[in-house]
């Protein structure tokens, strides 16, 4: 599984902003699930 480098400081996204912060937790604990869920049906 490769690993996700955090993006620079100097990017347009804010970060700090909870809205995008929630946004950003949710796809990636979606993406992490359906990740697991191809690999597990892969096998």
């Amino acid at each position: 599984m490769p690993r996700v480098e955090p993006p620079p400081a100097g990017t347009r996204l804010r970060w700090m902003d909870p809205i995008t912060a929630l946004l950003l937790t949710i796809a990636a604990v979606s993406a992490a699930f359906l990740w697991a869920g191809n690999q597990n049906r892969s096998r």
